[in-house]
């Protein structure tokens, strides 16, 4: 009778332990589904739920990474915070954010996510992917974040990191600040507006009513350089063609089609650390009388021998070949910086 009772004690014990270990493996999983997006303690599958979801002014958190691969559309102010790992790694979002926000003091932030968008557009609005964060209307404060493309993806030649802009008629009177975020390589493309900082505007000037300070924008952040055209951040206005207020391109596609077209009549801040020339420039090239030029860069510059009439001012901070410099006006100003080679090339 003792070895009965002793066995089916045993097989309850086995029973209960073996349901303990699935609850607990349960309760795991749970648990890790519950912490991949949360505002407060309810949790959400995916940031275009946790959006919907959310009132203005709530903390959307990200624990772990989440493959949305849609456009999510945020038209209230909201906090979109990635929660660190234990070894400092940001969760992964992968999608984009579209900002329109209507009230005069909405805005919205967004820090310490990795958002890797695939910069396609497919048909409807939530599967357009083309911009990884585009601020139609708001303020905005992006910090401590990677945009970037999806390596897996065949982006459009127009695909962009983050853009910029207000409408004509906006009220909003909320700062945009833009720091401490490092942004992946897009291609410049003198046909379309893109890169990877993108600021638009409606005319000259507008852009300051931002709070926005172009110096600040290509300081405060990191930028790809990699060969073929790398645009940091370009400021446009809606002119045909467009103008260049402040330019920082790898492109010398770019840089010459600037130069000889898109030079704002204004004043330009224009920078360039590109390997070499693409194409086959023209022959002389003038830098405007408000322009500010400067060559940046390790690699030597091959300018393939064209004339460069300087107006403005021009700093050359990096190896150049094949150029004809001269001054063109009192006002122009040729600084080259020390130890930097200048090879089959004159300056006067």
């Amino acid at each position: 009778m003792k070895k009965i009772i002793s066995c089916v004690l045993m097989f309850s014990f086995v029973i209960a332990f073996t349901m303990f270990l699935t609850a607990c493996n349960n309760h795991s999983d749970v648990k890790t589904s519950e912490h991949k997006i949360k505002i407060g303690d309810v949790p959400y599958t995916s940031l275009t739920e946790a959006v919907d979801n959310a009132k203005s002014g709530d903390t959307i958190k990200i624990y772990h990474d989440v493959r949305d691969k849609k456009n999510v559309i945020i038209d209230k102010p909201l906090n979109i915070e990635g929660v660190l790992s234990s070894n400092q790694v940001k969760p992964k979002y992968y999608g984009s954010l579209t900002i329109n926000l209507g009230g005069s003091e909405d805005s919205t932030s967004v820090e310490n996510i990795e958002l890797i968008h695939a910069g396609v557009n497919n048909d409807g609005k939530n599967n357009d992917t083309t911009i990884g964060i585009n601020l139609i209307d708001g303020g905005l404060t992006l910090k401590s974040s990677v945009i970037s493309l999806d390596d897996n993806s065949t982006p459009s030649q127009n695909a962009t990191g983050v853009v910029l802009s207000r409408k004509a008629n906006s009220e909003n009177i909320m700062p945009i600040v833009i720091k401490g975020n490092e942004f992946g390589n897009y291609k410049a493309s003198k046909d379309t507006q893109s890169g990877a900082l993108l600021v638009l505007s409606n005319k000259h000037g507008v852009y300051q009513n931002l709070n926005l300070n172009s110096m600040e924008l290509s300081e405060q952040n990191s930028f790809a350089s990699e060969p073929g055209g790398n645009q940091y951040i370009y400021i446009s206005y809606a002119t045909t063609p467009s103008t260049y207020d402040y330019l920082v391109t790898s492109s010398a596609d770019e840089f010459i089609n600037t130069l000889t077209s898109r030079q704002s009549k204004n004043g330009s801040t224009i920078k360039v650390a590109p390997n070499s020339l693409s194409i086959t420039p023209p022959k002389d090239i003038v830098i405007d009388e408000k322009s500010n030029v400067t060559i940046d860069g390790d690699t030597p510059f091959d300018m393939q021998n064209i004339n460069l009439y300087v107006k403005g001012t021009l700093t050359i901070n990096s190896p150049i070949e094949n150029a004809n410099i001269s001054r063109n006006s009192d006002t122009a100003s040729i600084v080259v910086k020390e130890n930097s080679m200048v090879e089959n090339a004159s300056i006067k």
